[in-house]
């Protein structure tokens, strides 16, 4: 996981944030209940799409390794429109959830 952590941060252009307790919204209710619960999963799926809608930006999983370091400007040059307020861009799954292991929004 080091390895894929120290790809991620060095694609160029781009910074690395590691997101923490610190950044969750006080005034969430559902990830209030989901942390008070340690509903660990619960609370961390719904932060991480929270985060990237309010903030923009890419979201990865620490397992996920960059072996491309034009990738994310490739996705935003075919996946992200600058004329919509926000977009955001994650694989829909066969059985109708979404993975959420990789989340990109503008």
């Amino acid at each position: 996981m080091a390895e894929c952590l120290r790809t991620q941060q060095s694609v160029p252009g781009w910074s690395h944030k590691l997101l923490t307790l610190d950044d969750v919204p006080k005034d969430n209710t559902y990830l209030a209940k989901a942390i008070k619960e340690r509903k660990w999963a619960k609370a961390a799926d719904y932060f991480r799409v929270w985060y990237i809608n309010k903030h923009g930006g890419v979201y990865l999983d620490a397992d996920i390794e960059i072996r491309d370091d034009n990738f994310f400007d490739h996705i935003l040059k075919t996946h992200l429109s600058h004329d919509q307020t926000t977009t955001l861009v994650a694989q829909l799954l066969n059985d109708g959830w979404i993975q959420n292991a990789f989340i990109m929004a503008y």
